[in-house]
């Protein structure tokens, strides 16, 4: 004779004794894109994939309000803006989402030899 409590019971028992431990979602970087800058997006997106960060990026082409809202939502502590004037002027803009401060970085510099580049590193 054998004891399985499952799956889906041994989380709500460990829920109910206190002892389950909080879970939170949180994104290290949003890639936001406006306009048609996908291939450049996709790249900053990969590298710091790479670097072993939590990256989310749009694919539904939402507006940069709705992707701004969305990032928010996700809890993205830092948030790049690759938009086309932007990539005209060579610069990526970095926003803290917490403090609400941005800067903009050259394009080729982000995110560079950083291994967690965030605001207060290029500012």
């Amino acid at each position: 004779v054998g004891v399985a409590p499952g799956h889906a019971t041994l989380p709500l028992l460990l829920q109910r004794a206190g002892v389950w431990p909080e879970e939170e979602v949180t994104t290290d970087y949003y890639v936001l894109q406006v306009g048609d800058t996908r291939s450049e997006a996709s790249r900053i997106s990969r590298e710091l994939r790479d670097r072993g960060h939590v990256v989310e990026t749009d694919v539904a082409g939402r507006s940069f309000g709705a992707q701004l809202d969305y990032a928010d939502s996700i809890n993205a502590e830092t948030v790049v803006i690759v938009g086309e004037q932007d990539l005209a002027n060579d610069e990526v803009t970095i926003k803290d989402m917490e403090s609400g401060d941005q800067t903009q970085v050259p394009v080729d510099e982000f995110p560079g030899d950083l291994e967690r580049p965030t605001f207060e590193d290029l500012d």
